[in-house]
C-alpha cells in the first residue's frame, strides 16, 4: 500500500501543479504554444465544418426556394439573376477586350540604365568631395563601411578586408 503512494507522490512531484511557480516568459511560451495548438486543432476540423455548413446553407436555400418553386415566382427570379450576371460578364470581357486594343503593342517594361560612377559623383545624393575614382573601388570591394550624413548622404566609405 505504501509502495502505490510512494510512486503518485513521485509521479505528482513531477507534475508543476501551479503556473504561478513558472517564470512569465514560461508561463508566456507555454501560453502560446497552447494556442497555436489549440488553432491547429481547430483548423484540422475545418474540412467537417465547412461541409456542415454547405449542407445547412442547402437545406436552408431548399427551405426557401420549394414554396416559391411550387407558386411558380422562383423561374423568373432565377432567370433575373442569370441575365445580370451574363450582362455583367459581358462588360467586364469588353473592358478586357478594349484593354488588349490599347495596350497590344506598347512594351512599357524597359531596363534601367546603370548609374556611371561621374553620375554617382556629381549626384546630390553623395558627399561634395567625392571622385569616381573612389567609387568605382568601393564598387569592386567586397565589404564596405559606408558613412552618411546628417541627411543620409554618402560622406565617405572605409574598404573592410574579408574575414
Amino acid at each position: 500500500m505504501t509502495g502505490n503512494k510512494d510512486q503518485s507522490a513521485a509521479r505528482r512531484a513531477l507534475i508543476i501543479e501551479t503556473s504561478a511557480r513558472l517564470p512569465w516568459p514560461r508561463r508566456l511560451a507555454l501560453g502560446a504554444v497552447t494556442g497555436l495548438l489549440w488553432a491547429l486543432w481547430l483548423y484540422l476540423w475545418s474540412p467537417l465544418l465547412t461541409l456542415l455548413v454547405w449542407g445547412g446553407t442547402v437545406l436552408l436555400g431548399w427551405s426557401i426556394a420549394r414554396p416559391r418553386l411550387m407558386e411558380g415566382s422562383l423561374v423568373p427570379g432565377l432567370l433575373r439573376l442569370v441575365l445580370a450576371a451574363l450582362i455583367l460578364g459581358v462588360g467586364l470581357l469588353a473592358w478586357a477586350f478594349a484593354e488588349y486594343l490599347r495596350f497590344r503593342n506598347v512594351e512599357r517594361r524597359r531596363w534601367t540604365s546603370a548609374v556611371r560612377p561621374e553620375e554617382l559623383a556629381a549626384s546630390e545624393l553623395t558627399h561634395p568631395g567625392l571622385t569616381p575614382e573612389r567609387i568605382i573601388l568601393w564598387q569592386q570591394s567586397r565589404r564596405l563601411r559606408v558613412h552618411h550624413d546628417a541627411a543620409g548622404h554618402v560622406e565617405d566609405a572605409d574598404v573592410l578586408p574579408l574575414p
